[in-house]
């Protein structure tokens, strides 16, 4: 097994490069926690109980999320199933992390 060892100054940048990253990922597993708290057991929610549990607009979630989801289609009604939002919430946080490595 090969050792790595760092200098400090090595060490103090990986901590300041490390912990944002952390920081990041915990909120985004939060969110997760948060949203399916707030969705009362249901299986599926409308557009406006979506936002909220994912704590933002509704143009928002038109804009920048919608598009990324599947939706149940009946009639009038468009219903978005949570499995698909904590799909969404662990794809787009993932992203995030990747993009800045």
């Amino acid at each position: 097994m090969t050792e790595i060892s760092f200098s400090l100054d090595e060490a103090a940048l990986a901590e300041r490069l490390l912990d944002p990253l952390a920081h990041r990922l915990l909120e985004g597993l939060t969110a997760i926690s948060r949203a399916r708290e707030r969705t009362d057991g249901k299986l599926a929610l409308t557009k406006q109980e979506a936002a909220a549990a994912l704590g933002m607009s509704i143009d928002h979630l038109d804009r920048h999320v919608m598009p990324d989801l599947r939706v149940v289609r009946s009639g009038r009604l468009r219903l978005i199933p949570v499995a698909e939002l904590e799909r969404w919430l662990e794809r787009n946080a993932a992203r995030v992390l990747e993009a800045e490595r």
